[in-house]
């Protein structure tokens, strides 16, 4: 079966507290991220929903989440539909890593399925590539910019 995923990750020069301050700071999405807008995380319900930007598009998700591990990572699957999750599906996460003093890594990845997928790859994975790719550059920029902890 082949393999539908996309895994990136850069390092930041940042302290790891200060990544995932900007990643859970999911309301500021719209200020900066150019991959992933109108974010809106309910954690009574365990839900998140935004719009991805991908190729041109927007494409509405709503998901739930799977794990939250404070200062460290995120992670959800969707679409919440089973119907639609038969025909495709992501599970996505965020995650950052302590790697030194004032230096972290930041690791955005989802793992894909569904009978839609296969098709849609060739153009897809590419797409989704290059959309993961920009969100971490702003998320780089972004920590960058912030007070460092001392």
């Amino acid at each position: 079966m082949a393999d539908f995923n996309v895994h990136t990750h850069l390092d930041i020069e940042a302290d790891a507290s200060v990544v995932w301050g900007v990643v859970e700071a999911f309301r500021e999405y719209d200020e900066w991220n150019p991959f992933m807008t109108r974010v809106r995380v309910d954690s009574a319900r365990g839900t998140i929903d935004f719009v991805a930007h991908v190729a041109g598009r927007e494409v509405p998700i709503s998901a739930r989440v799977l794990r939250l591990d404070p200062g460290r990572a995120i992670r959800w699957r969707g679409p919440r539909s089973a119907v639609l999750g038969a025909v495709f599906h992501g599970e996505h996460s965020l995650e950052v890593e302590p790697l030194a003093p004032g230096r972290s890594r930041f690791v955005h990845a989802e793992q894909f399925g569904g009978l839609a997928i296969a098709p849609l790859w060739p153009r897809l994975g590419p797409e989704l590539t290059r959309a993961y790719a920009s969100m971490n550059e702003a998320l780089r920029a972004r920590a960058e910019r912030l007070p460092r902890n001392e």
